[in-house]
């Protein structure tokens, strides 16, 4: 597996990441001598990779943005979203990461709010399982949730906000649409993230490659009582 390859497709090549531009167009990194620039940064990596996830979410659990995560007013064009849409950016530049989402949800989002009230959560054109959503917010740190008790670890998924294209000669680039950062990877990894829509067990310890993913926030792990 190649990582963050010099060349980015995010940001005319910058080699700021896609959170840096959503942090630039809310003002966030603006500095004193002036305005912000956008420059290369070390690549996201989720500061609690490892921590093992449920399949469901309690239907009494509350989730809301984090303290950190600020929200932009809907005044620009989308990042990401279709052309014609009116989302809100929900930008947390500790977590370095960044998301769309309509702008009646990111309103609901302030205030404790069931989960299972959230509904169908229309993000990139897609309609995620709401839970599967929540949590990888949650583990973006741009939502907090009441979290349950730990669970043994059973197995790994891929993340609902991964995108897998073709890169160049035989590699497959995959992108975490919540940071911007992406990886080359080689046609048997790509099959092997396809085949995680849904969650499988984990025979063996972790490659890699694979542990490489889950800090990326590409991959989950998640586990059961």
């Amino acid at each position: 597996m190649r990582r963050d390859p010099v060349r980015t497709n995010f940001l005319e090549n910058t080699g700021a990441y896609l959170w840096q531009k959503a942090a630039w167009a809310a003002g966030e990194r603006r500095t004193a001598s002036g305005p912000a620039e956008l420059d290369r940064a070390i690549p996201p990596s989720l500061e609690d990779a490892s921590a093992v996830w449920p399949a469901r979410i309690d239907p009494c659990s509350r989730v809301r943005w984090s303290a950190t995560t600020r929200i932009m007013a809907a005044t620009r064009s989308p990042l990401l979203s279709g052309r014609g849409t009116t989302v809100a950016v929900a930008v947390n530049t500790s977590a370095r990461s960044c998301v769309e989402v309509p702008t009646d949800v990111a309103a609901m989002l302030r205030s404790p709010t069931p989960s299972s009230g959230l509904g169908s959560l229309n993000i990139y054109g897609s309609n995620p399982d709401p839970d599967d959503a929540v949590i990888a917010l949650v583990r973006h740190g741009l939502l907090d949730m009441t979290r349950g008790p730990d669970l043994r670890l059973w197995g790994i998924r891929r993340e609902p906000f991964v995108a897998l294209g073709a890169g160049p000669d035989d590699a497959a680039v995959v992108t975490n649409l919540l940071t911007g950062r992406f990886l080359r990877v080689d046609p048997v990894t790509a099959d092997l993230i396809n085949s995680l829509r849904t969650p499988a067990p984990l025979g063996e310890p972790l490659s890699s490659p694979v542990r490489t993913l889950v800090h990326a926030g590409v991959l989950r792990l998640t586990g059961e009582r």
